[in-house]
């Protein structure tokens, strides 16, 4: 019986694999994504015209060949990358109520330079067009 990746991937990724896709879509800050929310907490923010669509997207990405860890309740997900890192997509947080993704990179062998963080994609905010 063999193993089915995250996104119809032929084999296991590691989140090194998938970065520069990931950041073509969105860009990296530095060892993060996204603007500093809580950095006591390492949550930070996307803002988003389609907060859900985009969290998802960034989860597919970022998640790319991942092998199911679990799916959850109320649409949560984790994938263990090639790498031992975990990438977990809650469509509704508790925090808050937005979509975020976590990057879980503790016992990760290839971080491509990011740190472990939290992302939440957020509305914009009352921002006018």
């Amino acid at each position: 019986m063999g193993s089915t990746y995250k996104g119809g991937a032929p084999h296991h990724h590691s989140i090194g694999d998938n970065l520069p896709s990931v950041q073509s879509a969105y860009p990296r800050k530095g060892n993060h994504f996204g603007d500093s929310h809580n950095k006591s907490t390492y949550t930070y923010e996307i803002i988003a015209h389609d907060p859900m669509k985009e969290a998802k997207d960034f989860y597919d990405k970022i998640g790319l060949g991942g092998l199911y860890v679990r799916k959850g309740p109320n649409g949560m997900e984790i994938v263990k990358m090639k790498d031992g890192s975990l990438i977990v997509y809650r469509p509704v947080t508790s925090s808050d109520g937005s979509p975020a993704v976590e990057i879980n990179l503790k016992k990760s062998s290839d971080s491509g330079g990011i740190k472990s963080h939290k992302i939440h994609f957020v509305g914009k905010k009352g921002k006018k067009k």
